[in-house]
């Protein structure tokens, strides 16, 4: 009797060691919860909405020849546009550093020259007449772009936003291949030929390139023809 009263009081020893000792573990665990809890700060990013969309752009057919001498693209541009929802008489490109020569409207077998203001960041064209969401027009526009005047930030991926880049012009680097080429996003396309520089606006393309016939041509789309005239070479893209 004496063993089995020593048994239940060493029983009820343990169990409230139990209890008491699962309690601290809880209380433990729960003063770990608050403690280990973090405060974190919010973030905000500026709204950066997309552009207002005044003209559509249809197409984009570009002939251009670049000139090694001066790092510069002579180039013409002829682009189909339509008023995206309201009537307009006046069309904003973008345009940056670029020395004008020409612009025109195309208007079956007639050519209309426009007037124009230009800032050397954007062309503003004075049309002839106002357009409708249901007309079509095309503009031709002859320029030479000046990419080493131009001055930017960049991103991440590049450390400008020049657009057009000129590699070992003058073949000074014996090692180093002579190539040209551009970098549009996401609004440096207009540092090459005139456009609608937004990352909303969407058009077909063709580009013809005018180089040396030692040099090799690559862009978007086919390659639908490839002329040599002496020395020169033009091959199309679309």
């Amino acid at each position: 009797m004496r063993n089995l009263l020593l048994l239940l009081i060493l029983a009820s020893f343990l169990t409230q060691s139990c209890l008491s000792s699962k309690k601290d573990s809880d209380d433990g665990i729960a003063k770990a919860k608050i403690t280990t809890q973090v405060k974190r700060n919010k973030v905000s990013y500026p709204y950066r909405p997309s552009k207002t969309r005044v003209f559509d752009l249809i197409h984009t057919d570009l002939s251009v020849t670049p000139v090694w001498e001066n790092q510069t693209l002579k180039g013409t541009a002829i682009l189909t546009l339509k008023p995206y929802f309201y009537s307009s008489d006046l069309l904003v490109l973008d345009a940056k550093g670029m020395v004008l020569s020409s612009i025109s409207l195309k208007d079956n077998q007639r050519t209309i020259p426009l007037k124009y203001k230009y800032d050397s960041l954007q062309l503003t064209i004075q049309l002839n007449k106002e357009y409708t969401k249901e007309d079509t027009i095309t503009i031709e526009i002859g320029y030479t772009a000046h990419p080493n005047k131009l001055s930017g930030n960049g991103s991440r991926a590049i450390s400008d936003d020049k657009g057009l880049y000129f590699i070992n012009p003058y073949r000074r680097d014996k090692i180093k291949p002579r190539q040209i080429w551009t970098q549009g996003e996401t609004e440096a396309s207009s540092c090459w030929f005139p456009t609608i520089d937004a990352p909303n606006e969407r058009c077909t393309q063709k580009i013809s390139i005018s180089v040396d016939t030692s040099l090799m041509t690559l862009s978007n789309g086919i390659l639908t023809s490839s002329i040599t005239n002496g020395a020169q070479r033009t091959d199309t893209w679309e």
